[in-house]
């Protein structure tokens, strides 16, 4: 009988344990092949399976080297934003609290805009100082996955083909003499010459 009362007291009394991390961050691109000098957008979305959260912390690894970051842009569950899209050397940020705290059903934390600039395979992760941290008073790290996308970058697209050029066929067109140049009439008036008269010849 006392053995079932001190298992009744540590059920009681004991802090309950988290139940297993399920939550995780997410990237979705809306492509996963594009040619040297593209845009394309890469949406970070973070899910959990029912723990309330209330601080998040994405960070956002990417190959700096293939890729340029043109924009970052919301909506993002973060309300009070700490470093919301801070970009440095191949690193995107998005870190701050949640108020009210919540659980957390594939809530977009942010967008980013990327440009290709090299060919290969560009990576975009979720880097490990990433988390989902639970409001349990001890600020547990609750992530359990973590999101990875390749791209891969093509050369650019070869220039259309230039249309030939067709010249069209000579044609023999009839030679036309040009119209005969009448001078125009004088209308000048004519006046007669004086009458000159016979001298008597001497002989």
């Amino acid at each position: 009988m006392r053995k079932y009362f001190i298992a009744l007291l540590l059920t009681v009394f004991l802090p309950r344990r988290l139940s297993p991390r399920a939550e995780r961050l997410d990237l979705r691109p809306q492509r996963q092949m594009l040619q040297i000098g593209k845009t394309f957008t890469v949406s970070v979305k973070a899910s959990s399976s029912g723990t309330i959260a209330n601080t998040v912390g994405a960070d956002i690894a990417y190959s700096s080297s293939l890729l340029d970051v043109v924009s970052v842009s919301g909506p993002s569950v973060i309300t009070l934003p700490i470093t919301n899209g801070f970009v440095s050397a191949g690193l995107v940020s998005f870190q701050g609290g949640i108020i009210p705290s919540k659980v957390l059903a594939s809530s977009p934390i942010g967008t980013i805009m990327f440009k290709t600039k090299g060919t290969g395979t560009a990576t975009i992760s979720i880097a490990s100082t990433s988390g989902i941290y639970a409001d349990d008073g001890n600020g547990t790290n609750l992530l359990a996955s973590r999101g990875t996308v390749n791209i891969t970058i093509t050369g650019a697209a070869p220039p259309p083909p230039t249309p030939p050029v067709v010249t069209p066929p000579a044609v023999n067109k009839p030679v036309i003499p040009p119209p005969a140049i009448i001078p125009p009439r004088s209308t000048r008036r004519l006046t007669s010459r004086p009458s000159l008269r016979r001298r008597p010849i001497c002989h």
